[in-house]
Parts: C-alpha cells; structure tokens; sequence
C-alpha cells in the first residue's frame, strides 16, 4: 500500500512538474513573440529576439545623441547586418533623411530589406559592397556609421579611402568599437585600440574629431577628413529646393566655388533677405569673394547682388551685358565690372563660357577639377545643348604650350591625393550643373537633349530649378547614379585643384 501510494504520489508529481512546464514554454514563446513585434517607444521600429542585451549596452538613443544624428540627414551603415542599429538610424532620420545599409553578406540584407517592409520603415537602401569598398553613392552622405564592425576589417585603410568618396563637406565617420582595455575577455583582434584607430585614420587622409568615451565596454570615435584648403566644392546658395533644412527655398540660383585661387560667386538668387539668410546659415564669408558671376540679366539671379556687395572688399563683377545695360540690378559706382564676349580665364582651373544667344545673352562657368570638367548655368536661356557646345571649345592649356596632353584622370574608389591632370584643347564637358529651362518641353524634346548630352560627352548631370520637376525627372531616371541631386545648402566636393 506504502509502496502504491508512493508511485501515485510519483506520478502526480511528474504531470504537475509537465503541466508547469508546458504553461512556462507558452509564457518564454509568448515572450519571444513580444520581443520580435512589439514596437518600441520611440519609433516604428521593432527589437527582435536577441537585442535587447546589445540595446542595453549601446542604447542607440544615447549614442545617436553624441554623434549628432538629426532628421534629414543621410547616412551610410558600414556592417549593417541584420539591421538592428539601421531601423534606429532610420527612425531618428526621418522621411526627409536616408540610410544606406551597407553590407558584404547579401543574406543579411535580404531580412534587412524583409524587417523594414514589416515595420513600416521606407527609407533605408541596401548596398551590397566589398570587403574594402561599401560602395555608398559618391558625395552623398552627412555621416557614416559602423558599430561593432571595424575590428573585422581585413583592408581599413582602403575602406576609409572609399567611404571618403561618399561624404558630404564636413561629413564624419563614427566608429563603434570594444576597447581592449574596458573589454579585456575580448581577444585583441576583436577590439580597437585608439593608437589603431589613429594608424589608419592617418594613412587615410582622416583624422580624430572626437572620442566619446560613456559606453561601459566601448569606445566612440569621431573621424573627419583632414581639410585641404584647395578642395574644389561648389555650395548651392539659393535654390528652387532644399537639401539642407537649415535653408529655405524658393525661385532662383546661387552658388559659391571655393577652392581655386579665387573664390566665385556665380549668381545671387531672387530675393535680397533669404539669399543672406541661407548664406549665413551655410557659414559663408562674403568677404572672401574675389569674383561675381551673373549668368543673365533675369532678377531670380541677381537681386541678392546689391545686398551682399557692401559684404565684399572688391570682387570683380562679371556681366553679360555692360553695367550700364543691366536692368534688374544696378551695379554702384566704383565698382569693377567687365562683360567679356568671348572664353576666357577667372584664374587657373575655372574660366567663363563666353557670351550665348542674342535675345537673352547668358554665360556659364567651367571648372576644371579631379572628377572631369564641370559646366555651371544659371538658366540656359540660349538653349542648355548650345551651351554644352559653346563650353566644349574652352582651352584650359597654357599659351605657351598649345600641345594636346592627357586628359584630365578621373578620380577612382580608393584614390587621393592631389589633382595633377592636364586638360587638353577642347575636351568635352564631363559635368553639367544648374537650370536647363526645360520646363515647357515635351517629354520627347527631353528625352532628345539627354540623348545629345550622351553624344556630347556628359557623364553626370545635376539638373535644378528652372528645368522643370518633368524634365528633372527624366534626367534623374536616364543618368541614375550619375544624377546630381542639388538644392539650397548641398555641397559638392570635387578634389584638389592644382591651385
């Protein structure tokens, strides 16, 4: 009897023991269920099973914070993985910015791409790079982000060299990485010490910015490129769009070349207060300016003109028509003004088109720079294709040398370095930035004159306000990546010149 009892007491026991543990595998998957969908607080985005530890010791909140990550920004995930830091990234960015995930494992950008379209998050683009080179598009990105990432590179040096190609003015590269020391049960290779750190930056053309030092295991470096006072950069000052939010838009054109032996005005947009306003916002010092270019006689290029002149020492005024034919400005007296008929030379590297058309006279600016030659236009009243063709006769070679030599070597991913290419007589133009005044064009028409840009030569094309939002569409689609997005506040590095 003793021993029955005691079996059934057994047997008792061993179905609790199983109904207690099939109810405590329904609460951990229940859990697991609320770990992978259950929203966060702070945005759309989901924290899947496995990263609430990680979150915890690198709370995305406070590390965006100390990078400086706002809304509108674009941003570049070097290491993106399976996306948990990206759906931050995304969130703190917003609709008007963008993030790039970039890594060398397609399966884990496949479930990036399938956990975004879960969660509602429209704004980040995969990119599936190489182990030296994220591929980010060119000039595009305000910062780039690696967490957890830089102690796998077998190649840094490379990849900071091409994630160069990728930043914005000013952009920066933050780095994520386990100290050796505050993370001492890591192996060395799984660590980065800021000596290493340095190393590469050095080698790179970078340099250390900041070092945040909060997180319990981790440090935080703040990269920048070392400054380069011949960079060439052209600043959109004033435009139909924005694409700094700091700035406001409206109809017209400006834009600010630095970089060359002279600083260039070319244009100064509509209205006298938002063109010194953006100016402002952009850090530009008017003082600085040693030449004014207006492109024509229209108001939406030149109001700002009269304003920012008392700014300046004593730039000379490039003009399509005399001083004293000028109708939308006046010019004061006392200062330099010259209109010049035919192409002829700013200072080394950039020079003016010479005059276009009769019923609207107009001039375009062409640079000379590392990544091809660039044609700037304020409106292309004469016609954007006579344009390219009348800046396709320029001659950048030295009087005393009218040899044809090399053309100009575009940079390539992982170059840099000083520009040192000679440009020959006549070399088609590379790049093509500004108004094309195509707005009452057909899409046929249109399509027409990318297909001339094409026999022309033109290799990229940033096309702006007085295109038209249907013509600037169909250049967008037929130049893709080679499609310059412009707007008041964009800044376009091109190299070093050889000023």
């Amino acid at each position: 009897m003793i021993g029955f009892r005691s079996e059934k007491r057994r047997a008792m026991n061993k179905k609790h023991l199983l109904h207690r543990a099939a109810a405590s595998a329904l609460v951990l998957s229940a859990a697991i269920v609320l770990a992978v969908f259950v929203p966060t607080a702070t945005s759309s985005q989901t924290t899947e099973y496995g990263e609430a530890g990680t979150n915890e010791r690198r709370p995305p909140g406070r590390i965006m914070d100390a990078i400086g990550l706002k809304p509108g920004m674009v941003i570049g995930e070097v290491g993106a993985g399976r996306g948990r830091f990206t759906v931050h990234l995304a969130a703190r960015v917003g609709p008007t910015g963008k993030v790039y995930a970039n890594d060398i494992d397609a399966g884990g950008l496949a479930y990036i791409r399938e956990r975004c379209e879960r969660d509602g998050i429209a704004n980040v683009e995969t990119i599936l790079g190489r182990v030296d080179d994220p591929l980010f598009p060119r000039d595009a990105l305000d910062l780039v982000f690696m967490v957890l990432t830089y102690h796998h590179l077998s190649r840094p040096v490379d990849m900071l060299k091409n994630i160069a190609l990728g930043l914005k003015a000013g952009a920066t590269v933050v780095v994520v990485d386990p100290d050796p020391v505050k993370d001492s049960d890591r192996r060395g290779n799984e660590s980065t010490s800021r000596e290493e750190i340095e190393r590469d930056a050095a080698a790179a053309g970078f340099e250390i910015a900041g070092h945040e030092t909060f997180l319990r295991r981790d440090n935080i470096f703040i990269l920048k490129l070392k400054e380069s006072p011949n960079i060439v950069r052209l600043t959109i000052l004033y435009d139909n769009t924005v694409a700094d939010a700091s700035c406001a838009g409206d109809w017209g054109f400006a834009a600010l070349i630095t970089g060359y032996e002279k600083t260039i005005l070319f244009d100064a947009g509509a209205k006298a207060d938002l063109f010194l306003a953006n100016a402002s916002r952009l850090k530009v010092d008017f003082g600085a300016v040693d030449v004014v270019v207006i492109s024509h006689d229209h108001g939406d290029h030149t109001i700002g003109l009269p304003a920012a002149l008392p700014k300046m020492r004593d730039p000379l005024i490039l003009l399509p028509i005399p001083a004293a034919s000028m109708r939308s400005i006046s010019i004061p007296p006392g200062r330099k003004s010259e209109c010049r008929e035919s192409s002829s030379p700013i200072c080394p590297g950039a020079r003016l088109t010479g005059i276009v058309g009769t019923n609207i006279r107009e001039q375009g600016l062409i640079l000379e720079t590392p990544q091809g030659i660039v044609l700037i236009t304020g409106c292309a009243h004469p016609g954007i294709v006579a344009m390219i063709e009348k800046a396709n006769h320029h001659d950048f070679s030295s009087p005393a040398n009218q040899e044809k030599s090399p053309p100009t070597p575009l940079l390539k991913r992982g170059e840099m370095g000083d520009f040192q290419g000679k440009t020959d007589l006549g070399r088609p133009i590379d790049i093509v930035l500004g108004g094309f005044h195509l707005m009452n064009h057909t899409e046929a028409q249109v399509n027409a004159i990318i297909a001339r840009f094409r026999e022309l030569g033109v290799k990229k094309v940033g096309a702006t306000h007085c295109t038209g939002e249907a013509a600037i569409g169909l250049f967008r689609k037929a130049f893709g990546p080679d499609f310059i997005e412009l707007g008041a506040g964009r800044t376009i590095p091109f190299g070093a010149s050889r000023s």
